[in-house]
């Protein structure tokens, strides 16, 4: 019996240049049997380029790549599999979805190439048709169907001939937002009956913390974190991926003190707040920080209100209705500061130029150099 924890995919010093520029970095990575694997970053950062390369649709200038025990590029040797002889499926940002070919044309088409029977071929493309929710679709053409119905005619035509693994281009970023919220869910849903492994690249942080097991930040070409969605969100190791993993309110200010249970800030025209020392940040008394914490472990109140312990004043200067909660811009001592603050039902919480009362619960502010 294999174990589903073992890696089935594993990259080792992956390097991609385009003359002087290296997309791919020296990026290694082991991506476990039946796993939902991400790869997240914004435009630019490689993310595309490594999906690519895993697919053999790039051939890299380092490193190797080994699929279930088999080695799929050794660039010191040369060795490098051609991209239908991976058994991979891939799902492309325009699905590719062609326009002369019915439903059951396009998704039997791998099989056909692979010359499988077509008693077989039939059997196989309504057992997929069905799994996908495109039963009577199967006359259709390409251009009779909606935006989510060719994402699921493209994740037929790449899962019918059972792949190793299913490597996703930004499938979602075509679809409108309630649309893309449904095709999550179902490819979730369908990820977890098939149990593909998955390989998704996206920019878009929502997808990858809310389909992932775990996550590949990328900047820059190369790692910058790997680990799961929890993991990253709650305990980020650097700034890039700090910033780029949820929202934050970010305050500028001075180390004044430490001790062991936390340390003491000053921040800028607003008073003094008690945090925690990010892990390894190496910091003075004296030199400049950016304290940080999670919007939804805020404590709003009343500026009248009674002072309670590492809290500070705040004057709202702009607002904006997002139905389940307000984006707002904060004036705090002489810093504009972007968060959100939580919905009132039923009554209009906060308004432009009024005060408010800020407190930081210490557990949850977090001190980085700056």
């Amino acid at each position: 019996m294999q174990d589903i924890r073992e890696p089935l995919l594993t990259l080792r010093g992956v390097t991609k240049l385009y003359d002087r520029f290296r997309a791919v970095d020296d990026i290694s990575l082991d991506i476990r049997r039946g796993e939902f694997f991400s790869l997240l970053g914004p435009s630019g950062c490689g993310k595309s380029t490594t999906l690519r390369i895993i697919a053999g649709l790039e051939q890299p200038e380092h490193g190797d790549i080994t699929l279930n025990k088999v080695t799929l590029v050794n660039a010191e040797s040369g060795v490098f599999l051609p991209s239908q002889k991976r058994n991979m499926g891939m799902v492309f940002q325009s699905y590719a979805i062609w326009p002369h070919l019915s439903v059951f044309d396009t998704v039997a088409y791998p099989l056909a190439v692979r010359k499988m029977p077509k008693d077989q071929i039939n059997t196989k493309v309504r057992e997929m048709l069905h799994l996908v929710g495109l039963e009577g679709y199967e006359n259709r053409m390409a251009p009779m169907l909606s935006g989510g119905q060719q994402q699921r005619v493209a994740l037929a035509r790449a899962l019918v001939y059972e792949p190793h693994v299913l490597l996703l281009d930004e499938p979602f970023s075509n679809l409108d937002v309630k649309l893309r919220e449904q095709m999550r869910i179902e490819l979730k849903l369908l990820q977890r009956r098939v149990g593909v492994t998955v390989i998704l690249v996206t920019h878009d942080q929502l997808e990858a913390l809310s389909l992932s097991d775990r996550i590949a930040v990328m900047n820059a070409g190369h790692v910058e974190q790997l680990g799961s969605p929890a993991d990253l969100y709650e305990n980020p190791r650097t700034a890039f991926v700090r910033d780029f993993i949820g929202a934050s309110l970010q305050l500028r200010g001075k180390l004044l003190g430490r001790a062991p249970e936390g340390a003491t800030i000053e921040l800028d025209g607003a008073g003094r707040l008690e945090g925690r020392l990010h892990d390894g940040a190496a910091l003075r008394d004296g030199g400049e920080i950016t304290a940080t914490i999670r919007p939804e472990s805020l404590i709003v109140g009343p500026a009248d209100g009674a002072a309670q312990p590492n809290s500070i004043e705040a004057t709202v200067q702009a607002l904006l209705f997002v139905g389940d909660k307000y984006e707002c811009v904060l004036k705090v001592g002489g810093q504009d500061v972007r968060s959100f603050l939580p919905r009132a039902r039923g009554r209009a919480a906060y308004e432009e130029g009024s005060r408010i009362r800020l407190t930081f619960p210490a557990s949850e502010v977090t001190i980085w150099p700056r």
